[in-house]
């Protein structure tokens, strides 16, 4: 078997889910076996690179109106099918992967990457060390993969991670003074106005806050906690992760009795047509269902059928009327 084919092999089943024990040692092994292996992988990698496009982005590459998502037959159940596109630069983006590649290969050369995504936009990359980010909605994050240390720079938004064990290179992600260690695992960061979420999906993160460095606070798999900037009494409470809370990542929306308000916010951070509640005291109902990211006229129709209200439409404006 080829190096290509080999590497294809190995980027399917990294993109497929994190690897076990034995998995992972067979593919360092693989690694070290040829120092050509490392750049068949992160070209492999790259051809599985997606962008999930929410209809307001299909519209604006197509050329033509926006696709608009069929009523589900029991609204906020049912879910129409995904919509997943290769990047418009899909060409430069392997040439640019390919090239990361030949400069992993000379010592002492860093090599960074910037990414953004627009409102509604989850995109996938290959980062050049071998491990996976997903990149949520309105997101910039700065990459540098260097000989003793791999650092993400978190601006603004959501992404999650999924390491490449290097013990020799800790993998950081910076959210403003929070720092989130880690040699190999799977985890998200979400930056918020005045603090940092953590959520941990594999192995264990360490987290500090530059303001307090000698406060290290640890979390394992299926443990989530949020960070604030400034510190304060009492300590970040390491709580149990919400599975929903990683839903964005299929393109997905899960409500698990979060407030309509709250619901609001997030849709809101999906999509260029803007949801708002007329009455303060519905926004405080509480609300169950599963929708689709770009979803929220769906979404409006469901919240206004629980509190027996209607839902006016106007431009990009959808209200929640009681």
């Amino acid at each position: 078997m080829s190096h290509t084919d080999e590497a294809t092999a190995w980027a399917a089943r990294m993109d497929a889910g994190p690897l076990a024990d034995a998995d992972r040692i067979a593919l360092d092994r693989w690694l070290a076996a040829d120092p050509l292996n490392k750049g068949a992988l992160l070209r492999a990698q790259a051809m599985l690179c997606l962008i999930y496009e929410a209809p307001d982005r299909a519209a604006e590459m197509d050329g033509g109106p926006a696709a608009v998502a069929p009523q589900a037959e029991a609204p906020g159940i049912a879910a129409p099918a995904r919509r997943w596109r290769w990047p418009v630069g899909f060409a430069a983006t392997a040439a640019v992967a390919a090239a990361a590649a030949t400069l992993l290969l000379l010592p002492g050369k860093p090599v960074s990457a910037d990414y953004a995504t627009r409102t509604g936009e989850v995109r996938r990359v290959a980062l050049d060390d071998g491990s996976r980010a997903i990149i949520n909605t309105a997101s910039e994050v700065e990459i540098e993969i260097g000989s003793t240390r791999r650092v993400v720079t978190l601006a603004h938004g959501e992404a999650w991670f999924n390491v490449a064990k290097d013990r020799e290179r800790p993998f950081t992600v910076q959210a403003g003074p929070i720092r989130v260690t880690a040699v190999g695992t799977a985890f998200a960061v979400r930056r918020n106005s005045g603090s940092a979420t953590v959520t941990v999906t594999e192995g264990r993160v360490e987290i500090r806050n530059t303001a307090d460095p000698h406060h290290i606070v640890s979390a394992g798999a299926g443990e989530a906690t949020t960070i604030a900037f400034a510190p304060r009494l009492p300590a970040p409470r390491i709580r149990p992760a919400r599975e929903s809370a990683l839903a964005w990542r299929d393109g997905d929306i899960v409500l698990d009795g979060m407030t309509l308000q709250a619901a609001v916010d997030e849709f809101n951070r999906y999509n260029i047509r803007k949801v708002t509640i007329a009455s303060p005291q519905i926004a405080r109902k509480s609300m169950v269902g599963y929708f689709r990211i770009n979803q929220p006229e769906q979404f409006a129709a469901a919240a206004a059928g629980l509190v027996g209200g209607s839902v006016e439409q106007d431009g990009n404006n959808i209200v929640i009327k009681p």
